[in-house]
């Protein structure tokens, strides 16, 4: 996207995407990046120019089949990845697992994080803005008062019961990809 593409214009062209069935994907901070997702090789071009007459998109970079190694094109057989017994415990080689609360602060920041990605995923009135202003406050006070003003309660259930309910859908998807087997 062109520097200072306003959020009309980028949820256009993820609109354009969505309504042809891809996926997308949104990073930067200063330039939006739009990742499409999903695109069939015989609509690259076609998809490509369509997205470039856009007012607010800069240029349009298709990747390369030589950058996609981990597709199923590139490896159409099912990898096992064998870990050797001894890799199991290495979790417990590492030492600040053992320093108070550090694990804990692992879980809550997941737990706040899946209610955050949910809310701007799907779209609701000022959740991304909440949540670059969150990252943007870095460390002027206290984790837990900047995740509140964010609108993420960790002394609630709410964001516990959130990760539980990501793990769920997560692992339905891991079984509906094992029944297919």
């Amino acid at each position: 996207m062109r520097k200072g593409a306003t959020k009309e214009q980028i949820d256009h062209v993820v609109d354009r995407l969505r309504e042809r069935g891809y996926g997308a994907n949104l990073s930067g901070s200063e330039v939006s990046v739009i990742g499409a997702i999903g695109v069939l090789d015989d609509d690259k071009a076609r998809l490509a120019e369509q997205l470039q007459s856009l007012p607010a998109v800069e240029k349009v970079v298709p990747v390369l089949k030589r950058f996609k190694l981990a597709s199923r094109e590139f490896q159409p057989d099912p990898t096992v990845v064998k870990i050797d017994d001894l890799y199991t415990v290495e979790w417990a080689y590492i030492p600040h697992f053992y320093r108070p609360f550090y694990v804990f602060q692992y879980a809550t920041s997941i737990a706040a994080s899946s209610l955050f990605a949910d809310a701007v995923l799907k779209g609701e009135p000022g959740a991304r803005e909440r949540y670059l202003k969150l990252l943007s406050a870095g460390g002027s006070d206290y984790p837990y008062e900047l995740v509140k003003a964010a609108g993420v309660d960790l002394a609630s259930p709410a964001p516990y019961r959130a990760v539980v309910a990501r793990m769920n859908r997560i692992m339905d998807e891991i079984e509906a990809i094992q029944a297919r087997r």
